[in-house]
Formats: C-alpha cells, sequence, structure tokens
C-alpha cells in the first residue's frame, strides 16, 4: 500500500497525521481514474481532522472525508491553487457515499471561501453543519459558518426535528444536494420553540431533492461545476441534474477574487463513508487532445463513408496549453468501438523534444484501443506537444453501414483530458444495382450497378411484375460497362403494370447479391367509356363509378371507388323529379392523380311506376284460347299483350326482365265469353300489374252477292218465262261455344222505283220464287257458300214474267223487289238483318 502525504502550505504549522485505513477499500480501489493531489489540497487545520488520502492502485488520489460516526473532517486548496473569479474555471469530480442507505448521516458539502481563519476555516457545531454552517440556535447563526463563503451541500440525512431543524423545509428530499452562503444571515431562518435555526435551500438556486438512500448507495456520483467570470453565471451539475444559481454568483460575499476551495463534511450518531476524486482542477493544466482519422491522401475521413478493409490513418496531438503544473504521467488510451484492428508496428510516437519514442510493449489492446503509457514524459510550458499516429485496418463481416467511433483520452496524475469523438462510417464492400425510375408509360428499364469492388463477369435478372400482356417480367437486362448501366427494352405495345414490385437479382462472379426491388409508378392515366346510365324518379344519383365502363387503368389494385371522378356536368341542375334523358361529361383520375380525356355518358330517368308494361285491355275469341295448353295459353297472351318488364340493378343498369314474366291465375281464363283479369307478374321482383280481357265467341256473318239486273225484252207475248237467279251467298260460322243457323229469305215484291217509269199493270206479270215459294229458308251448322243458280241447291231464286206480261212492258222502264235475309242463331235468335235490293231491267 502506498500512502501519501498531503503537502501542506509553508503557513501550515499542524501537520494531518495519515494512518493506514484498514477496512475494506473495494470502493475505493475501484473508484474512476482521477488525479493525484500533489501541492494540490491541505487538511483543514484542527484537531482530529478526519480527512486523509488514498492513492488507489491505479494512481488516484482518494480523499476520504470521513469514514465513521461522530467526525468532522475538511480539506482547502493551497495559495497556489486557490480560485481565481476573475476568470472562468470548470472542474469536475466523483463524490462517493458508501451502502448504508437510510443509516447515512449527515453529508458534506463543496465550499468556496475568503474566511480569515483560512486552512482553519471549519464549523463545528454538530453533523448538521457539515462542516459549513452556522450555529443551530444561535440568534445570529451565521457567525458560527464559515465566513464570507459559498456552499453546495450533499446532505444524506434530513434534520427536521428537535434541537435539528436545519432541513425543516416543505418539499426538501430526505436526501438533496443545494446551493447557501453559509456566512449571511439571510441563509437562515428561525422556527420552532425553543427557536432553532433552519436553511433556506431553494433561496439561491433550486435543490435537487432526492429519496432517502440515493446519496448512500455505495456508487460514484457525478459532480461539476462552470463559472463564468464575465456574468458570474454558475451552474452546478449532478449526476446529470442541473441547476444554475437565480442571481449567478455573488462574488462580494468574498471581498476578493481569490478565494480558497475544498471539502468539509461531518457525522453524527450515524456513520457515513464520504470520498472525493477529482478529475479537472481550475487551472492546474489547461490542455487540449485532437484526434484525426486520414486516408492514404491525408484527407480527412470524418462523416465519411470508407470501405471495410481500407487502411486508415489515426493522428492524436496532445497540446499543452498552460497550467500551474506541468503535466506528467500520462497515460493515453482510446475509446473505440472495435471497428478496426490496429497495426502495431505502424505507431508513430513523437515527444515534445523531437525524439522518438518506443513502446516496451504492444501498445494496443485485443480489442484494438491505444493504451499507452508514458510515464515519465511530461508537458508543460516549454515541451507543450506530443504526436502519435498509426494505421489501422477497418473489419470486414458487417452486412451494413456501421459507423466507426473513437475517442482519445490522456490521464495525467493532475488532469485528465478528452479529444472530442470522431467518426465516420465503415461501409461493406458492396455491389448494389439501384433504379432509376421505373414507371407503367416506361418503354424500357434502366439502372446503374454502384459498386466498391472490382469484379470479372456482372449479370441481372429481372423478375416479377406483371405486364400489360398478363406475363411476368423475367429477362435479363444489358449492361454497358462504360457507364455502369443496366438497360431492359421492353417488347413494343408492352408495357409495366403500376404499384407492381419489380425485383432485381444481381449476380457479381458468380456470387449473388441481395435483391434490389422497386415499385412501378403510376404515369399512365386511366381509360374509360361512357355508358347509359338509368335511375328511378326521385332516387339518389347512382355512385359516380357507375358512369363509366370497361375501366382500365395499369394500377390493377384499385378498385372503381379509388378513382376520382369529376363531373364536368352540374348533377345538380338535373331535376331528378321528372322522367327524362341527360348528357353527362366527366374524367376519371387514379390515386397517381393521372387523369383520363373526356367521357361522354347517358343518364336516362325512368319512372318507376312503368316498370311492368303492356297493353291496358285486351279482347280475344274464344277460339284464340280452346285447345291451348298452360304454357301455349300463357305464350299466346303474354304476346297479345306485348308485356315487357325491366329493372334498374345496382349498376344502374336497366335489366330486360320480359322473359321472367309469369301469368298468375292462367288457369282462371277459359275461351267461355265474359270479362276476365290476366294478372301479371315478375318472380322475386315485386311487379305486379292487373290486365282487362275480354273474350267473345266467333262471328256468325253473313255475306251476299248481289243480283244481276235481269233483262225482260226476250220475254215472249205468248209465254210464261223462268229465269235462274245466278249469284250467291255465304255463311262465316267461327262461333266456338255456339253451334247452327237459321237464314230465311222474303221478299217486298216488284214496285217501280223512284224516279223511274214502268206500268202498274206490268207488276201483276212479274213475281220472284224462292224455291218455288215467295219465301224460303236454310238451316244448317259452320261455314258455308251457296250459289243460288240450281234448282238442286239448298236454296235458289227464279225471276218468272207471266204470260202476256210483253203488253206492259216498255223498254226503259225499271222494277225492282226487295229481298231480305234474316240470320238466326241457334234457329231461334235474330243475329242480323241483310236487305238485298235486286233491280230489274225490262
Amino acid at each position: 500500500m502506498n500512502l501519501k502525504k498531503l503537502v501542506l502550505s509553508s503557513l501550515i504549522a499542524i501537520i494531518m497525521p495519515i494512518s493506514a485505513f484498514s477496512e475494506s477499500r473495494t470502493a475505493l480501489d475501484e473508484a474512476p481514474l482521477g488525479l493525484q493531489l500533489d501541492d494540490i489540497f491541505t487538511p483543514t487545520e484542527m484537531q482530529n481532522n478526519s480527512a486523509k488520502v488514498y492513492r488507489n492502485g491505479n494512481g488516484t488520489d482518494v480523499v476520504i472525508i470521513t469514514d465513521d460516526g461522530g467526525q468532522q473532517g475538511g480539506l482547502w486548496s493551497t495559495e497556489a491553487m486557490k480560485l481565481d473569479l476573475s476568470q472562468d474555471f470548470h472542474a469536475s469530480m466523483k463524490i462517493y457515499f458508501d451502502d448504508v442507505g437510510s443509516n447515512s448521516a449527515d453529508g458534506a458539502a463543496f465550499v468556496m471561501h475568503s474566511d480569515p481563519k483560512g486552512f482553519s476555516a471549519f464549523s463545528f457545531d454538530g453533523g448538521q453543519t457539515l462542516g459549513v454552517y452556522g450555529y443551530k440556535s444561535d440568534s445570529n447563526p451565521e457567525r458560527g459558518a464559515v465566513q464570507n463563503s459559498f456552499a453546495i451541500e450533499f446532505d444524506t440525512y434530513r434534520n427536521d426535528s428537535g434541537e435539528n431543524q436545519f432541513d425543516n423545509v416543505d418539499g426538501l428530499g430526505d436526501n438533496h444536494v443545494a446551493s447557501s452562503y453559509p456566512g449571511l444571515s439571510s441563509s437562515y431562518e428561525r422556527v420552532g420553540s425553543p427557536k432553532r435555526n433552519k436553511i433556506y435551500h431553494d433561496k439561491y438556486s433550486e435543490s435537487i431533492n432526492l429519496e432517502k438512500g440515493a446519496l448512500s448507495n455505495g456508487k460514484w456520483h457525478d459532480f461539476s461545476f462552470n463559472y463564468s467570470a464575465e456574468t458570474h453565471e454558475f451552474t452546478y451539475i449532478f449526476d446529470g441534474i442541473e441547476r444554475q444559481l437565480y442571481d449567478g454568483l455573488d462574488t462580494s460575499v468574498f471581498g476578493t477574487n481569490s478565494v480558497y476551495w475544498g471539502f468539509t463534511g461531518s457525522t453524527g450518531k450515524k456513520e457515513s463513508k464520504q470520498a472525493v476524486i477529482f478529475e479537472n482542477i481550475p487551472g492546474l493544466v489547461d490542455a487540449k487532445v485532437t484526434e484525426q482519422v486520414l486516408n492514404k491522401k491525408n484527407e480527412s475521413l470524418l462523416e465519411t463513408e470508407v470501405t471495410e478493409g481500407e487502411t486508415v490513418s489515426y493522428q492524436t496531438d496532445i497540446a499543452y496549453i498552460k497550467g500551474k503544473q506541468s503535466w506528467r504521467n500520462l497515460k493515453v488510451t482510446s475509446n473505440g468501438n472495435q471497428q478496426v484492428t490496429p497495426i502495431a508496428e505502424s505507431i508513430n510516437i513523437l515527444l515534445p523534444d523531437g525524439s522518438k519514442y518506443t513502446p516496451k510493449e504492444n501498445p494496443f489492446t485485443e480489442e484494438g484501443n491505444l493504451n499507452l503509457d508514458l510515464t515519465g514524459v511530461e508537458l508543460s510550458d516549454s515541451n507543450q506537444h506530443i504526436q502519435i499516429s498509426y494505421d489501422a485496418v477497418i473489419k470486414k463481416g458487417n452486412e451494413a453501414k456501421t459507423r466507426v467511433l473513437d475517442s482519445i483520452q490522456v490521464a495525467g496524475s493532475n488532469n485528465t483530458i478528452k479529444s472530442q469523438e470522431i467518426g465516420y462510417w465503415s461501409i461493406p464492400t458492396k455491389y448494389e444495382f439501384v433504379f432509376d425510375e421505373v414507371a407503367d408509360i416506361s418503354t424500357e428499364i434502366t439502372g446503374k450497378l454502384l459498386n466498391t469492388g472490382d469484379f470479372e463477369q456482372v449479370d441481372l435478372q429481372l423478375s416479377n411484375a406483371y405486364l400489360s400482356d398478363g406475363n411476368q417480367i423475367n429477362s435479363k437486362a444489358e449492361f454497358d460497362p462504360a457507364t455502369q448501366l443496366f438497360k431492359l427494352v421492353l417488347e413494343e405495345g408492352v408495357h409495366l403494370l403500376a404499384e407492381e414490385e419489380l425485383v432485381a437479382q444481381l449476380t457479381v462472379d458468380n456470387e449473388v447479391v441481395p435483391i434490389t426491388k422497386t415499385q412501378v409508378v403510376d404515369k399512365m392515366p386511366p381509360t374509360a367509356e361512357g355508358r347509359e346510365v338509368y335511375m328511378s324518379i326521385n332516387e339518389d344519383f347512382p355512385s359516380s363509378s357507375k358512369f363509366v365502363r370497361n375501366l382500365m387503368d395499369t394500377n390493377k389494385h384499385l378498385q372503381p371507388e379509388d378513382f376520382n371522378y369529376e363531373f364536368n356536368t352540374n348533377l345538380n341542375e338535373i331535376d331528378v323529379s321528372k322522367a327524362g334523358e341527360h348528357q353527362i361529361e366527366l374524367t376519371v383520375a387514379d390515386k397517381a392523380g393521372n387523369k383520363s380525356e373526356m367521357i361522354h355518358s347517358t343518364l336516362k330517368i325512368l319512372e318507376a311506376n312503368k316498370q311492368l308494361e303492356s297493353k291496358k285491355q285486351l279482347e280475344l275469341k274464344s277460339k284464340d284460347l280452346i285447345q291451348k295448353t298452360t304454357i301455349e295459353k300463357n305464350e299466346f297472351l303474354l304476346k297479345q299483350l306485348a308485356a315487357t318488364a325491366w329493372e334498374i340493378n345496382a349498376e344502374a343498369e336497366k335489366i330486360d326482365l320480359t322473359e321472367k314474366i309469369i301469368i298468375q291465375n292462367s288457369d282462371e281464363i277459359t275461351e267461355n265469353p265474359g270479362e276476365y283479369t290476366i294478372k301479371l307478374a315478375v318472380p322475386n321482383k315485386n311487379l305486379y300489374r292487373e290486365v282487362p280481357l275480354i273474350v267473345t265467341d266467333g262471328e256468325l256473318k253473313l255475306e251476299v252477292d248481289e243480283f244481276p239486273e235481269m233483262d225482260a225484252q226476250i220475254v215472249s207475248r205468248s209465254k210464261k218465262y223462268s229465269f235462274p237467279m245466278t249469284t250467291k251467298f255465304s255463311i262465316t260460322d267461327e262461333r266456338v261455344t255456339e253451334s247452327g243457323w237459321k237464314v230465311s229469305v222474303s221478299q217486298s215484291g216488284f214496285t217501280i222505283p223512284k224516279g223511274y217509269t214502268g206500268s202498274q199493270q206490268a207488276l201483276n206479270y212479274l213475281s220472284l220464287e224462292m224455291n218455288n215459294q215467295e219465301s224460303a229458308s236454310i238451316a244448317s251448322q259452320g261455314s258455308k257458300e251457296i250459289v243460288l243458280n240450281d234448282v238442286d241447291s239448298d236454296l235458289y231464286f227464279s225471276f218468272i214474267v207471266k204470260k202476256g206480261a210483253n203488253n206492259y212492258l216498255s223498254k226503259n222502264d225499271k222494277y225492282s223487289n226487295e229481298i231480305t235475309w234474316t240470320m238466326m242463331k241457334d234457329n231461334t235468335l235474330q243475329l242480323s238483318k241483310l236487305n238485298v235490293t235486286t233491280p230489274l231491267k225490262k
């Protein structure tokens, strides 16, 4: 064990005894690297000062303030190491409280002062004073404090009961870090009965409040402070928590710019091991460490990309700027992230006198970090620089771009300086194909080979994406070594589909490189055709997508609703309450914004009550229905009704339902004459219609030809003449439900027609016989045609001119006889009457 005695100022008459520290020193031996404190601090001049220094195995001086209960300890900077308030300064250290949790007390304090007592400045009024605060009960507590002082306390025990009221503050943590001016009465307040003093912990800066045991946890805590001489701004940081004095450091408290600084601490009934190591002491050594990394051309590689396997050069400059001591016993270490392999034999160390230093052993660790011991080498005003350089190879094997970091720490016995961390990127030896933009309008696929290494053979296979002809692309691209460009020309008329994933498989010297993918950009506008769109009166407009058909886009993932439909026609001006036809203009754009040409469609608004249409009424003959099967009857009736049906489907199309029309009551409709109702329907479509039907029997009709005029000039005076009447009549009987008829024939007798001449005596000689009688009849069934010129026929007529008629007949006389035909059906009912006038000439 190497115990180091603190070097005291010549003004100090008492030398602090240094004794062996017998307990476990695990925490102290494993303390972070710190400074050696030769000629920097001196113990506070007082009886039973518990402060001592332990130099551990790594050469760090650990200041032990207390290590048992009922102790008081302190140390102050030497005269040479006092702080100069006219200059900026920074200090950093680590503070330790052993792992006793809530049993720890009382704490320690960082103190700056210009107390006239100098090295003897200390407060002895119990553990809660921490060696710096004033009396606990005096009405002027500041008198017992270290005078002309500023303190930052690290309190491991909250005193808020009984005689000890320093920490009787609402919201204050059981462990806390706070600042104050112990020598000012304004830092205290009288409380309780009897009156006791408490400290304003938040008056000058916000305190850092911690839970019980947070300080005394057996860990080293970071503590640093910064001071600006120009603004008096004072900031301290504890374990990353920053606090700033509200109004800066009140330098008037000190009455001078040259102040002592150090640590005090105390314990009461509870023990606590409290220690400090120093990392940076103001004004001791001001130095700078600069590191850079260069390529073979001595160009900086910082924040650049370097291919794995390349050799780079690390260069470090260690510069002494100024200080109260020379910088000695230097150890240079690097803190890299193990991404390079240093070349040990390449190291070059140039000392301040220009000579080269050769390490006795490998200056690099197994991890590749620099670990150089320069014990015996000092830097000072006259020896200001050490330069170190070495080469390193960037490790291979990273699959991706990797950050390479490094920093240098130079730890001397009286200061430790770190360089700024530097970094660059290690990239794997790569061969990568990068697509140019590939769009659905592209006639060729192009891209470039990016490579950081040489090759002899390279191939690129393009695959996966679908083409407009329905095939997937699976072709090899051509490579131009001069430009490193690949190109594949597509067949004429064939294009890629949008948003398809195009895959490129690169092979370099028979080694397969990870695939490259790109998505085909949609730049081709969609196409569509107009169509007839149907809707019913007063219904909502069909959706926009219904106004086009055959919508085509190179992006086959899109549904009709994914497109944007922009109407050039103002739909709001269309009156949907009226049936009619309207011309619609619109364009369609895909989700990439590509817009089609103008599309022309037609909107037809229909009356909903005309979805099932037919004749309003139907009249048929019995013969039309007789002897028909149900199917034949339905077909016949639907044809006669001219029935049609339609509906508008979900696609706004007019669908013909005519073939689906049925007659629901066809069995009720017969050939029997009468009135019926035909019930039309379209199954499952809620379409119905009723049509009146009148069925009548077939027609019974009599048709008679006119009798020819008879010329009487051939009549002899002495002879009777009988002339057959050559004519015919026909009976048409189309009845189904009835049969039989009777035709009767009668005559009015011959008369002289009005307007003609004739002899009344002649009338006695002229007559007409029907079957040798003045009248006749015939009965039969069915249709029949009878010629009236044959005595053997059912009915025949004879024109009779009696003997002697010639005496009374004159030329140009005219006589006529009216023949009446009567048609009866069923031999009983009169159906019709037909009068036929048969003219006769003389």
